[in-house]
């Protein structure tokens, strides 16, 4: 196999589900041909190493990029073969659910979007030496009919954030609940999950449920710059979120995507990294 392609599984597995573009991310392929990638992607998925799963067109974009995740045949090389553990392995238990997840939801760009904010929060990791103590994302179950894996229980209900990730630097546990926001168009739900997260940041609800005994702080990354600012805005103006506000730090997804690490902002505009 080429290491091109064992990179590219080891990927899969990381995140879960990768676009060819994740594959230049992630500094697999730098060329400005895409051949070479598709070439290797076509091999994996001929030799039963990857799935793949396509979305059709959408209006104003085109064709849109397919989704690919890795196929037991894989887990099995990346455990036997390169040694990894199979419980850090992002896939799904069953091709039931794994058809369910990436063919169901009508979310492709929010999807996606996540994945790009995911795995630049992670080459960052990388960049520092840092390596995850947990990730999981949204669209992992446990089953076709279960609570998503991200799933924290509140005494108001269930807070179900996109993406949950921890890490420990030289100095601090660090953990963090992650939300990407594509539409701009509802930001009365975005304002609901605020006061939702408002919820766990007084309870320490997620800290409890996943054993790290910090406190947490929320990622909102936004497609549209100009929800973010609505939002930061409203968050200003609402004197309930006053004593949480600065637990919110905000970004961009075309900044995010640039550097993960610095220039994040609370509510205020303060900027801070997320190290």
């Amino acid at each position: 196999m080429h290491e091109k392609q064992r990179r590219t599984l080891e990927l899969a597995g990381r995140i879960q589900y990768f676009t060819l573009d994740h594959l230049y991310q992630a500094g697999i392929y730098d060329t400005p041909s895409k051949t070479t990638a598709r070439g290797h992607l076509r091999d994996l998925k001929a030799y039963g190493f990857i799935t793949e799963s396509h979305y059709g067109v959408s209006k104003g974009f085109g064709r849109l990029p397919a989704l690919h995740g890795l196929t037991p045949k894989a887990v099995r090389f990346l455990v036997d073969t390169e040694g990894h553990q199979l419980d850090t392995i992002k896939v799904s238990k069953s091709r039931k659910n794994q058809e369910h997840e990436t063919k169901a939801p009508s979310d492709y760009f929010h999807r996606v979007g996540l994945l790009d904010t995911v795995l630049s929060c992670l080459l960052m990791l990388d960049q520092k030496g840092t390596k995850e103590d947990f990730l999981e994302l949204y669209f992992r179950r446990y089953g076709m009919h279960e609570a998503r894996r991200t799933a924290i229980e509140l005494e108001g209900g269930r807070l179900e954030p996109d993406a949950v990730l921890s890490f420990t630097t030289d100095t601090k546990k660090r953990l963090y609940l992650i939300e990407f926001y594509e539409d701009s168009s509802n930001n009365e739900r975005i304002k609901r999950a605020i006061f939702r997260h408002s919820e766990a940041i007084h309870s320490g609800a997620p800290s409890t449920a996943l054993g790290v005994s910090v406190g947490h702080r929320v990622l909102m990354v936004f497609r549209h710059e100009h929800t973010a600012r609505a939002i930061m805005k409203f968050m200003k103006e609402t004197p309930e979120l006053e004593d949480v506000g600065e637990r919110f730090l905000f970004k961009t997804h075309e900044s995010v995507i640039k550097d993960a690490f610095d220039n994040w902002a609370n509510y205020k505009g303060v900027k801070t990294n997320i190290y």
